[in-house]
């Protein structure tokens, strides 16, 4: 789905680890516009600080007819710099953005894969944000300039992506590029999902205001993951079997898994871990961030209601991994039922 933000006091807003935007990073998400905000500037993705002038800023100014985007950028002094896209937006259309930073100098906008806008405005020694919002300002300490529209599929990166790689990144909502990864937000419907990051880092936005959901651009998940649910909560409770371990695909790939919380030595940062589904091993990759693992599953040709087995085993490094039997029983270890797995590649 996507949050519609309906003009009033709604936005997502998060307060702590915040994207270093002096630096190189990059946001690709979906974007729909519903009104036209006439003369006035409406905000999709911002970076703020509470007390100072410092701000990073995409948004959207009206006309009488037609709209466009600008970056807008200013330093602790009040010195500031706008860049003003060439492309119209018009209500009713679903159009991909890339922002990127590749130095201090240098500020990109991409709409549907083609540049729209840059500033070469110097940010050397800006003062670090204090906030991230979407959907609003965040301007030394104050919000407003919300947005009547909607937004989807939101994507940070700690690194300046390329264009090639931002065009990549429209054709799917999960991430295409998984490298300095900072959040990945599918926004899907429900208080406590529309702000959850599913990017393993647990760097989850807080809704501001009475959001709600509306329908999504017609872009596939991606085509590397599903989800496996696994039997009732009356059978994954206390001591579970978690190697040899039968799941049922519950729904389309729209549908995303929960985290799931280890214990005990799998789930040890760096260790090398080891996928079989269906009697094909992959190796994986894991996140571990305070006792979760996040981790994506690959995507085969199966459908809701087929049974899938998984069995699963770890070890230090690739070898020690290779040489290890698979695991079969553990201290308590799925604690919701769900699992997610990201495959790296075959053996």
């Amino acid at each position: 789905m996507a949050i519609r933000f309906d003009g009033s006091a709604v936005g997502l807003t998060r307060t702590s680890n915040i994207p270093n935007c002096n630096s190189a990073y990059s946001a690709s998400f979906w974007f729909y516009l519903v009104s036209v905000p006439d003369t006035q500037y409406r905000d999709l993705i911002t970076f703020g600080h509470a007390t100072d002038n410092s701000a990073e800023v995409l948004e959207i100014l009206g006309g009488s007819s037609h709209s466009h985007f600008d970056l807008y950028t200013e330093r602790n002094s009040g010195e500031l710099d706008e860049a003003s896209g060439t492309k119209e937006i018009s209500t009713g259309t679903w159009y991909h953005i890339g922002v990127v930073r590749e130095s201090v100098t240098s500020l990109k906008l991409y709409v549907d894969g083609s540049l729209d806008a840059t500033s070469t405005f110097d940010m050397t020694s800006r003062e670090l944000p204090t906030v991230m919002a979407v959907g609003c300002l965040y301007y030394k300490g104050s919000y407003s300039q919300e947005l009547d529209g909607r937004i989807t599929g939101l994507k940070i990166w700690n690194t300046a992506l390329t264009q090639d790689e931002i065009k990549q990144e429209a054709n799917s909502v999960r991430p295409i590029h998984f490298s300095d990864l900072y959040g990945f937000y599918p926004m899907f419907p429900g208080s406590g999902e529309r702000t959850r990051d599913y990017g393993g880092s647990g760097y989850d936005f807080t809704e501001r205001g009475t959001l709600t959901d509306e329908d999504p651009p017609p872009v596939s998940w991606g085509s590397s993951i599903y989800l496996v649910n696994y039997p009732s909560s009356s059978v994954i409770s206390g001591t579970t079997v978690w190697g040899h371990i039968t799941g049922v695909i519950e729904t389309n790939v729209r549908t995303f898994a929960s985290n799931w919380t280890g214990t005990g030595a799998v789930g040890g940062s760096g260790d090398t871990e080891r996928l079989e589904l269906d009697s094909t091993e992959y190796m994986v990759s894991e996140v571990v961030n305070t006792g979760i693992k996040t981790v994506q599953l690959l995507q085969n040709t199966y459908a809701a209601g087929d049974t899938v087995t998984l069995k699963y085993r770890h070890g230090a490094d690739e070898a020690t991994c290779l040489a290890a039997g698979w695991n079969t029983y553990s201290t308590p270890f799925i604690s919701l039922g769900y699992i997610q797995v990201r495959v790296e590649s075959t053996l």
